[in-house]
């Protein structure tokens, strides 16, 4: 009977270490009450998670799409270009020797003035083809002399290639 009254005692110990029942289950519904708050959240977080999810992948798909969209207007445009172009070896030639030598140049060459030009529809292109004469679309802008005079000589004179030349200084 001493025996198991020592035990009983030891165990009334250990059990006396531990906080009263009713402070536990108040931390446990305390704990409980966070977890659900804390699982709101996290739902909340992920919907959030979700939404930008589905932001960025309509995001990409407009990049995307701007992407394809100048991609088929750059073709457009060369397409454009290489079209004119081919209706004049001249022109073609001054083209593309301009274009091989643009590093020769101090400031940006313009021209020709007809692939310069980006009409918004074709009563526009209509109006300025009627009014604008064939050898002014076809001429160059330089933005200083010294380009006149390198853009004249390398060919006009030595290649012997017919080109109108208009200076526009300062590029103005």
């Amino acid at each position: 009977v001493v025996d198991r009254q020592r035990q009983f005692d030891d165990q009334m110990g250990i059990y006396n270490q531990y906080p009263p029942q009713e402070d536990i289950d108040k931390k446990v519904s305390e704990a409980q009450n966070e977890l659900r708050t804390t699982k709101r959240i996290m739902t909340a977080k992920g919907k959030e998670v979700q939404q930008y999810q589905i932001d960025y992948r309509n995001q990409e798909s407009d990049v995307d799409r701007l992407n394809r969209n100048f991609v088929r207007l750059k073709d457009d445009k060369a397409l454009r270009n290489q079209n004119i172009l081919m209706r004049d070896n001249n022109m073609q030639q001054v083209y593309e020797w301009v274009n091989q030598n643009r590093k020769l140049f101090r400031r940006k060459i313009w021209g020709p003035i007809v692939l310069e030009v980006d009409t918004k529809d074709n009563n526009a292109a209509n109006f300025l083809e009627n009014h604008v004469s064939n050898a002014v679309l076809k001429s160059y802008v330089v933005e200083c002399r010294e380009d006149y005079h390198l853009l004249y000589r390398e060919v006009r004179e030595k290649r012997k290639w017919k080109v109108n030349i208009q200076v526009v200084e300062g590029g103005r």
